[in-house]
Formats: structure tokens, C-alpha cells, sequence
């Protein structure tokens, strides 16, 4: 064989393109976006469990029911953007904590993936400063998205704190296969 050809063929010295699937692990595996990939395993995983029944779904669900005694006189009135409100801002305590997360986590993922074309060959101190806006963003988008779950989680609660119908000294009719 002649010198560029293998089996009487031409070969090409040109390196091989890279694939869309080696694209996406060099994203997903780039510093700022590994934090995230691990984040979203672990609420995968979580979500595994709580499908196949080895947790229940607000099992690391957190009460923000604070209580804070002391003599301290603060005027806690008005539509300050205080912590507590800027938390109820965001529905923890009306969904499920581990709900939030997912969301939150799912958004700062694909974001993170998404922009990796355009700032992943920067340094490495400029994308973790452009985790600030990403962040800023993804909270919006997980309060918008989590919104309409308020009220399906206040249904539950109220049906769950409702009283239960006691049946004692009730008339009954028992019905049975046999």
C-alpha cells in the first residue's frame, strides 16, 4: 500500500469530529454545571424512592412554623420583603420542599447545559459569576412553575386535617362476597 491509503483506500488524517454525545458529557461534566449534574442525580434518585414507595413524598419536608421569643420591639407590618415573606414568595411551606428543589435544580441544570456552547470556553470565574443571573432566573421560573401546585398541596392539607366521620352507634347494612 501506498503511503496514505489502508487496503488500497484513501484514509483521512483529519481528527475525528466530535459527537453529540461527547458535546453533552464535556457540558455536564464542565466545573459549573458537575455541581448541578450530581444535585439532579440526587433528586432523581429521591424521586426513584418516593416512586418505588421506600419514602413518602414530604419526608424531608421542612415546617416554617418559627417561633421566636424575646423582648424585641419590630413593627413587622406592611409588604416588607423580609425573609420570611421572600420565602412564602417562593411557596415553601404551601409545596413540598423537595418539589422546589427538583424544579429549582432541573432549571439551573438545562440552563446551565444550554449555555454551555456560549460561555463554557470562558473561565472559570466567569461562569460561576454567571451563576448569579442563573439563579435569579431559575427561581422565578420555579415559583411561576410551582404556583399552580399551592393549591392542590392547601386541598390536601385541608382534606388531611379535616375530621374524620366516626361511624360508632350508626345504623349499617354489611355487605360480604359469600
Amino acid at each position: 500500500p501506498r503511503r496514505g491509503e489502508r487496503h488500497g483506500r484513501p484514509v483521512s488524517h483529519v481528527p475525528p469530529t466530535r459527537t453529540t454525545m461527547t458535546e453533552f458529557f464535556h457540558a455536564i461534566t464542565s466545573p459549573v454545571n458537575l455541581v448541578f449534574t450530581v444535585l439532579l442525580c440526587c433528586c432523581m434518585g429521591y424521586w426513584l424512592i418516593v416512586i418505588v414507595g421506600g419514602i413518602t413524598p414530604d419526608a424531608l419536608d421542612i415546617d416554617l412554623d418559627l417561633n421566636a421569643d424575646g423582648d424585641v420591639d419590630i413593627e413587622a407590618g406592611g409588604s416588607g420583603f423580609g425573609g420570611m415573606s421572600l420565602i412564602k414568595f417562593f411557596n415553601v411551606g404551601e409545596v413540598p420542599l423537595m418539589i422546589i428543589l427538583s424544579v429549582f435544580v432541573g432549571i439551573m441544570w438545562f440552563v446551565g447545559i444550554a449555555l454551555h456552547p456560549y460561555i463554557g470556553a470562558w473561565s472559570i470565574l466567569f461562569q460561576i459569576l454567571m451563576l448569579i443571573p442563573m439563579a435569579l432566573g431559575a427561581l422565578l421560573v420555579t415559583k411561576l412553575l410551582t404556583q399552580p401546585l399551592r393549591h392542590v398541596f392547601r386541598k390536601l392539607r385541608e382534606e388531611e386535617h379535616a375530621a374524620p366521620r366516626t361511624f360508632l352507634g350508626e345504623r349499617c347494612t354489611v355487605v360480604s362476597a359469600t
